[in-house]
């Protein structure tokens, strides 16, 4: 993230950001960690978790790995591609419902739970469990969000003022509290495994 990114985002966010927090490794200075921005205030941090998260909800991540684990082996699934979409489900009993579709696609490169590599089942339920994963630590972040942060670091605000000009200005006045109590986010993720790496 740049000074300049950072700069927009607060602005567009009327003071609500997140920045890089350093942290010292063997290598120098590594930014693994997102510090909260709230009011022009540092509030808090997410940690890899969430930060991973953060960037999936927001169409900021560039690639990255997902561990799947299974007793005492894990498949890593390496990811090249991550899309993010936000579609406007419904408003509906004073609430606006979002939906948040995370597409991705990459490789386990590799995979010690059997023979069956190629099977099509296998890999279907893996791709199902990846799903899982990344709509579980989504939901939570969400709710973290929501109600311990109360601050949209998701793009509601960016979305409805782009999209749906008229909606989101009845609610602009009061958006803040709007977000915690009556913005429900639905996260719906389709993952697909293109190719498997080597085999034990």
């Amino acid at each position: 993230m740049t000074f300049l990114e950072f700069t927009k985002q607060l602005a567009d966010n009327h003071g609500d950001a997140v920045i890089p927090s350093l942290v010292p490794s063997a290598d120098g200075l590594t930014t693994q960690y997102l510090g909260i921005i709230k009011d022009f205030k540092h509030t808090g941090h997410l940690d890899e978790k969430e930060t991973i998260a953060y960037k999936w909800l927001n169409g900021r991540a560039k690639g990255g790995v997902i561990e799947m684990n299974h007793g005492a082996y894990s498949s890593p699934f390496t990811y090249f591609t991550f899309k993010r979409r936000i579609n406007l489900d419904k408003v509906e009993g004073g609430k606006i419902y979002l939906i948040y579709n995370l597409e991705t696609e990459g490789s386990i490169e590799e995979y010690r739970l059997g023979s069956k590599l190629m099977d099509e089942k296998t890999l279907k339920q893996l791709e199902k469990e990846l799903e899982n994963i990344i709509e579980r630590d989504c939901k939570d972040l969400i709710k973290k969000m929501q109600e311990e942060y109360t601050v949209d670091l998701l793009g509601v605000r960016e979305y409805l003022y782009k999209y749906h000009t008229k909606l989101y200005k009845t609610i602009e006045k009061d958006f803040e509290e709007f977000f915690q109590r009556n913005v429900v986010i639905n996260v719906q993720a389709d993952a697909k495994i293109r190719r498997i790496g080597k085999t034990e």
